[in-house]
C-alpha cells in the first residue's frame, strides 16, 4: 500500500512556504513527483536529440540537474556537493517584472534533507548572498534584509489568491507558475513603452491573474492554466459539436464561441490598424454587429494542404442568418473573380459555409469528422468554449511541409518527429477561465 502511494503521488511540493507573501510571480519545481510521472517524463525527454539520461540512471533529481547544468562545465558535481542535501522541491519568486528582467532582489527556496551540508554547500558557492532557513528550506536572496522572521510573518503560501488559484489547477502537477494580479498590467505598459507597440488590443488580458501547472501522462504532456481576468469578455456555451463535425483529413482545427463584446473589442482593435477598417467596409462589414453577424455565436475552421493547394472551411452559426447571407452575396460576388482557390459561400438555417479550395458539401457532410478522429479525442475531452487542434503527424506527411523540413535546419525534423498531436480546450468555470493544453507523443 505504501509503495502504491508513492508511486502514484510521489511527495507534496513545499518550498513555497519559504518565500515572502508579497510577491508577483513565484515557480515551484516538484522534485520528487510519482514514480510513475518519472518515468513518463523520461520517456518523452529521450525521444528527441540531445534527450539521453542514462547518466542519471533512475536518479529524477539528477536527471534534471543533468538537463539544466550540462552546457557548464563550471557547474558543480551533483553526486558529492548537491545529491547528499537536495531534498524534494524548490521554488522562485520576484516582487516585480522589473525585477525578473535585472535578477535584482533574486529569490530562491530549495528544499533540504540535510541542513549541514545545504550549510556547507552555501559557505562554499553562495559565500556573497544572503543565506537562511525556514524549518527544512534553504533560502538564497541577494536582498539582506530578507529574514527567516520576515518570511515566518507572512509566506506566499499563506496568500489566499495564491491558495486558491493553485487549488484550481488540480491533480500533482512537475512544476507550477503564479502570478499574481497587476504582473501582466505592469508587462502590457513595458512592451508599449518600449516597443511603441498599440496595446489595446490586450486589454482584456491587463488585470489578469492564475496559475499555471505541468503534468505528465504516458506519452502526453499537460499544461492546465487556471486565470481570472475580469477585463476579458464573458463567454457562454459549447463549440464542441460544431468542431468535432469539421472534416476528419484537416491537419489543423479551431473553433471558439463567442459575444457581443468579442466584437466589440475587435472592432476596437481593427480601428486601430491601419485601413483595415476601410477594407472591410468595402466587403460590406460596417461595424461590430455586422461582424458579429458574419461570424456567428459558434465559429469553427478547418484547414489542409494537400497537393500544394490551400483547403480551408469555415462552419458560422449565426444569430443573423440575414445579414449573414447579405454579406455572404457580396462577398461571393468579389470572390468569383478570383481563378484560383475557388471560394464558395453557403448557407442552412442559421449556419454559414465558407470553403475554399473544397465543396460546400465537404463541409455539410464530410466523409469522416475530426471528433471521430483518436488523436482528436485523446486531446480534446469534454465540452468547450474553444478548441485548437493541430495532428502534427498528418501535417508533417504534406508534401509542402516536408519539403521545408529536408531544405531547414537539419535537426529541425528530428526535434518535431516525436510530437504527434496537440489540443487547447479551455472552458469558464465559475470565476476563472481554465484551459488545457496537451501534447502528445509518437
Amino acid at each position: 500500500m505504501v509503495f502504491g502511494l508513492s508511486f502514484f503521488r510521489g511527495s507534496s511540493v513545499a518550498a513555497a512556504k519559504a518565500l515572502p507573501g508579497d510577491l508577483a510571480l513565484v515557480v515551484e519545481v516538484n522534485l520528487n513527483p510519482a514514480v510513475a510521472d518519472q518515468l513518463a517524463l523520461k520517456a518523452i525527454v529521450e525521444k528527441f536529440p540531445e534527450g539521453n539520461l542514462d547518466e542519471a540512471g533512475t536518479d529524477y533529481k539528477k536527471a534534471l540537474y543533468t538537463l539544466v547544468a550540462q552546457s557548464d562545465p563550471d557547474a558543480p558535481d551533483y553526486d558529492t556537493e548537491i545529491g547528499p542535501w537536495l531534498g524534494d522541491s524548490m521554488a522562485s519568486g520576484v516582487h516585480s517584472l522589473a525585477e525578473a528582467e535585472s535578477g535584482d532582489r533574486m529569490l530562491l527556496a530549495i528544499e533540504t534533507k540535510d541542513e549541514g551540508k545545504a550549510e556547507d554547500f552555501a559557505k562554499k558557492h553562495l559565500s556573497d548572498m544572503n543565506v537562511f532557513f525556514v524549518e527544512n528550506v534553504m533560502v538564497v536572496a541577494d536582498d539582506d534584509a530578507l529574514s527567516a522572521d520576515s518570511v515566518k510573518s507572512g509566506s506566499i503560501a499563506d496568500n489566499a489568491t495564491y491558495q486558491a488559484d493553485m487549488a484550481e489547477l488540480g491533480g500533482s502537477s512537475l512544476a507550477t507558475v503564479w502570478f499574481a494580479p497587476g504582473l501582466l498590467t505592469e508587462a502590457m505598459a513595458e512592451a508599449g513603452a518600449t516597443s511603441g507597440v498599440e496595446t489595446s488590443q490586450f486589454d482584456g488580458l491587463r488585470d489578469a491573474y492564475g496559475a499555471l501547472g505541468l503534468q505528465v501522462a504516458d506519452d502526453m504532456l499537460t499544461l492546465r492554466t487556471a486565470i481570472q481576468a475580469p477585463s476579458a469578455p464573458t463567454t457562454t456555451g459549447s463549440v464542441s459539436d460544431l468542431v468535432g463535425g469539421l472534416p476528419g483529413d484537416s491537419v489543423a482545427v479551431a473553433g471558439s464561441v463567442t459575444s457581443d463584446d468579442t466584437f466589440s473589442q475587435l472592432w476596437t482593435m481593427l480601428e486601430g490598424q491601419y485601413g483595415m477598417v476601410d477594407s472591410l467596409t468595402e466587403l460590406g462589414i460596417n461595424g461590430a454587429d455586422d461582424l458579429a453577424a458574419l461570424v456567428g455565436t459558434q465559429a469553427a475552421f478547418s484547414f489542409n494542404y494537400p497537393d500544394d493547394q490551400p483547403v480551408i472551411g469555415a462552419v458560422l452559426r449565426s444569430d443573423d442568418p440575414a445579414k449573414q447571407k447579405e454579406i455572404f452575396d457580396g462577398l461571393g460576388d468579389l470572390f468569383s473573380q478570383v481563378p484560383e482557390p475557388t471560394i464558395a459561400f453557403g448557407q442552412e438555417g442559421d449556419t454559414g459555409y465558407i470553403a475554399v479550395g473544397q465543396e460546400i458539401a465537404d463541409l455539410k457532410a464530410p466523409a469522416t469528422k475530426i471528433g471521430d478522429v483518436d488523436s482528436f479525442k485523446r486531446v480534446v475531452e469534454g465540452e468547450a468554449g474553444s478548441i485548437l487542434f493541430v495532428n502534427v503527424n498528418a501535417a508533417l506527411a504534406l508534401p509542402t511541409v516536408s519539403s521545408m523540413l529536408d531544405g531547414g535546419a537539419p535537426d529541425t525534423r528530428a526535434w518535431l518527429e516525436p510530437v504527434s498531436s496537440i489540443g487547447v480546450v479551455s472552458t469558464i468555470k465559475g470565476d476563472y477561465a481554465h484551459a488545457v493544453v496537451r501534447v502528445t507523443f509518437n
